[in-house]
């Protein structure tokens, strides 16, 4: 077993089901927020046409459980040729890969983590500055605006999920300013924390919005 293999085998142990549940479903609502920014700037754009017709907010497959998937809309937006949409599917499936990166290393169980409640109430805390952000852009200079707001927001919710792991506890809220330390991320934190810290780095890195 290497290295990275041993790390993470230990972070599985010392980290509460309860914390990885959070985080990966958490992952999950980022996904879907996401995607109706998304369908809210096509709307805008280039699926004029369609406003009115479809909620940004709504997606079509929710089943009784309230358990939804985005095949549909995540489809409809990869068939976009708007420049912006593409910036936005790419970050999509950098937060895809990281959320079953993050399962697999802690070899989390979905068919479980589907149905705790507690940890979904927990994700969606973890994620609850999104709520925060409205995007009201109407021109591509204010949409484009509207992006980079919206990727400060990510920044953050995401930079939450890492508190919550470094410390091993959803009670992180008086610690957020520390996000803004030099020193937020160093080389003894574990897997999950840096594999979170890819992800903020790799939104950041890709973030340039044209018209």
């Amino acid at each position: 077993m290497g290295l990275t293999e041993n790390k993470a085998s230990e972070e599985k142990e010392a980290f509460s089901p309860f914390i990885l549940g959070s985080i990966a479903h958490a992952l999950t609502f980022l996904i879907f927020d996401m995607i109706s920014f998304a369908l809210y700037i096509s709307l805008e754009r280039e699926l004029a046409d369609l406003k009115g017709i479809i909620d940004p907010k709504k997606f079509v497959n929710i089943n009784d459980e309230g358990i939804g998937n985005w095949d549909v809309e995540a489809e409809l937006l990869e068939n976009l040729d708007d420049p912006i949409i593409k910036v936005l599917i790419g970050a999509m499936a950098a937060i895809v890969e990281t959320a079953n990166s993050f399962s697999n290393i802690n070899a989390l169980d979905w068919d479980v983590l589907f149905f705790d409640k507690e940890a979904i109430n927990q994700a969606s805390e973890a994620v609850d500055i999104m709520g925060a952000f409205e995007a009201t852009g109407k021109t591509d200079e204010d949409i484009i605006d509207d992006c980079y707001c919206y990727y400060s927001f990510l920044d953050y919710a995401i930079s939450m999920m890492i508190l919550r792991i470094k410390y091993n506890t959803v009670d992180i809220y008086e610690r957020d300013n520390e996000m803004y330390d030099d020193d937020f991320v160093t080389d003894s934190d574990g897997v999950n924390v840096h594999l979170l810290n890819d992800l903020r780095d790799t939104l950041m890195r890709r973030m340039q919005f044209t018209e």
